[in-house]
């Protein structure tokens, strides 16, 4: 049996990995199937953060989200970068909460979308952040 192949990309991303599949078992004749015998779809990874809505005309990219510390910005961790994105998007279309928590490397912030800012659970410091697109 080949290694099933999936061609193309996530919308934009880089091409997808298949990470499992199984290849699909055929009953013989005469018999029922049952649910361990129905072909499985190959897991699909497609690595990184979530694709934003391009401006006309130009080719989608990812998003990373970053905060600003002693005057320059750094990326947040990987471990939150999409739920950031999609509480973001929630937010831009008038369903979601401007305000939210975030937990990213065992920490717990709060981000806030309308200002742009986040501020460490049990600290008064607040930072700004961004939203950067990349291509």
């Amino acid at each position: 049996p080949s290694e099933p192949t999936i061609g193309g990309s996530v919308a934009g991303g880089p091409a997808p990995v298949v990470i499992g599949s199984v290849e699909p078992t055929i009953p013989a004749s005469g018999t029922t199937t049952t649910e361990d015998d129905r072909p499985t779809v190959p897991l699909v990874s497609g690595g990184g953060g979530l694709p934003h809505t391009p401006e006309p005309g130009k080719a989608p990219g990812r998003v990373i989200w970053e905060f600003e510390w002693k005057g320059h910005f750094s990326a947040y961790d990987g471990d939150c970068q999409d739920y950031m994105e999609k509480k973001y998007q929630e937010y831009q279309s008038g369903g979601g909460r401007s305000r939210v928590n975030v937990r990213t490397k065992g920490i717990q912030i709060s981000v806030d979308f309308s200002k742009m800012s986040s501020k460490r659970d049990g600290s008064d410091h607040i930072q700004k952040i961004r939203r950067k697109e990349t291509e």
